[in-house]
């Protein structure tokens, strides 16, 4: 019975070596290195790529996840940051397989909100003409000077619709050249702010068809200082602001009724749209976020 259990015991033996032989260790990949953008602008593309090895040379795969887009997978992607109004961090996280083992690293982003976009918008008026009190019925569309004197009011209007109503008014300023015969002439006057529809007409108006405040009246500006002979520039940003949000229908803006309270009926004017190089103009500065 003995001799019998030593040849089976040694067949054994022989199978488990053998069996043991044939079995190999695996390595899993290391990753040694991932690209770490650190900071990235809000919507911008970026390439990622990680650098990892397999001590068995074995194929490796690569899958990217996390927030944002990524281009088809492989050791190096495209990735498009996510579009965010905010700073925030975004998780990139890359696996990389031999198709056993695997290993993994992960990486925070900062995502920079976009800066908006500045825009500046040169507006020049559309039409301009002035009223006389002493002509009630004449129409002073085809002046090229516009009177500011003994009663005598101008008027500008502006097509605002480029303008888009989510904007933010950053900066807007009403830029009249105005000239007086009169050098010593330092005048104030008011500046007062209407609706009107598109089909107000510089060749249409009169001092007896003029805007009156009621329901077209917008706001008003007090005392503002005219300095002789340059460039006027008034600050309307504020009542731009308020009329950008609730445009009336048309989405036109009027500055009319620009009165003065001159200290001197020497004679003074503004010049009108049809000289060429002195036109009224509307300067706004702009963002949409």
């Amino acid at each position: 019975m003995k001799k019998i259990l030593i040849p089976v015991l040694l067949l054994l033996l022989l199978a488990c070596e053998k069996e043991t032989a044939i079995v190999e260790q695996n390595n899993a990949p290391v990753i040694e290195s991932l690209t770490d953008p650190g900071t990235i602008e809000s919507g911008a593309t970026t390439t990622l790529f990680c650098e990892a090895y397999d001590k068995d040379k074995d194929q490796l795969t690569y899958i990217w996840s996390g927030d944002g887009n990524f281009s088809s997978g492989g050791a190096s992607v495209q990735w498009t940051a996510p579009e965010t109004n905010d700073d925030v961090y975004c998780t990139i996280k890359v696996k990389v397989s031999d198709g056993a083992e695997y290993d993994q690293k992960t990486i925070n982003v900062i995502v920079k909100a976009k800066e908006p976009e500045l825009v500046k918008l040169e507006l020049k008026a559309v039409e301009d003409t002035y009223i006389d009190p002493n002509s009630r019925d004449q129409n002073w569309g085809s002046r090229q000077d516009l009177q500011v004197y003994e009663g005598k009011i101008p008027y500008f209007k502006f097509n605002i619709s480029s303008i888009p109503k989510n904007a933010t008014i950053t900066k807007a300023s009403f830029r009249p050249i105005i000239g007086f015969n009169n050098s010593s002439v330092k005048p104030y006057g008011n500046v007062t702010f209407y609706h009107v529809s598109s089909l107000w007409s510089e060749h249409s108006l009169t001092y007896n068809n003029r805007i009156l405040s009621g329901n077209n009246y917008v706001t008003g500006m007090n005392n503002v200082k005219f300095d002789v002979a340059q460039m006027l520039d008034v600050d309307v940003a504020y009542e731009l602001k308020d009329y950008i949000k609730n445009p009336p229908q048309g989405n036109e803006l009027v500055y009319n009724r620009f009165c003065m309270k001159i200290e001197s009926t020497d004679g003074g004017y503004f010049y009108s749209r049809e000289v060429s190089g002195y036109e009224p103009i509307l300067y706004v500065e702009y963002i949409v976020e």
